[in-house]
């Protein structure tokens, strides 16, 4: 099994790694399977112990708020082996120190709404950052032209609302077919009446917009 070590800071986000497994069936073919690498809130535990060899430190600028509750497996910790946090603000005054320019930070933590702006200006004063992350799943609040001309590596965190917008899909279809307004205005005004609903089962789900 050849791993690539993770150096993702919170690890409530999708981690950016691929175990990528090769084995010989018994015909002596060679068979491929990769498998992608996410967090799972029933199983996953901050951990900063990797069996892989560091490649290369992560020097982490936070471009968030502070006092975001949201963040403390950044903020506090444990990290990844071979990383360290150098410092948090949500504007480039924030990072503007001799000693974080002289630890040369290489990546860039995004989950402040008002990130845009600020984040152009921190890559121009920071050329050795080479991965943005940002901890939503859409990147439409960082989305400009100065960071598409960039050369940064930029990734999201895919699938950490996948379960939520599940659930809210299957309420969301309960809720037409069964008409639950007119149960609550029946409910309120204490009459029970009879009313024709849908059934979800045999019917046909169209799925049109974002998301995995």
């Amino acid at each position: 099994t050849v791993t690539t070590p993770t150096q993702l800071p919170p690890p409530r986000h999708k981690l950016l790694c691929k175990s990528l497994q090769l084995s010989h069936t018994q015909n002596n073919n060679m068979s491929t399977q990769a498998k992608s690498c996410y967090w799972n809130r029933e199983t996953s535990q901050p951990t900063s112990e990797f069996s892989a060899p560091i490649t290369r430190p992560a020097r982490i600028l936070a471009l968030s708020d502070p006092n975001d509750s949201h963040n403390s497996p950044l903020y506090d910790g444990p990290l990844p082996t071979g990383s360290q946090l150098l410092a948090i603000g949500s504007t480039l005054s924030a990072f503007d120190d001799p000693d974080i320019h002289s630890q040369k930070p290489n990546v860039l933590f995004v989950s402040h709404p008002q990130a845009r702006d600020p984040l152009v200006e921190i890559l121009n004063a920071f050329p050795s950052i080479e991965w943005v992350h940002t901890r939503s799943a859409g990147i439409d609040f960082i989305a400009s032209e100065g960071l598409a001309q960039s050369k940064v590596h930029l990734t999201n965190a895919k699938g950490v609302f996948s379960s939520t917008l599940a659930e809210y899909c299957m309420m969301a279809c309960a809720y037409f077919a069964k008409d639950l307004p007119r149960l609550m205005r029946q409910k309120g005004e204490s009459k029970w009446e009879q009313y024709p609903i849908l059934e979800l089962r045999g019917a046909t789900l169209g799925v049109v917009g974002y998301g995995d």
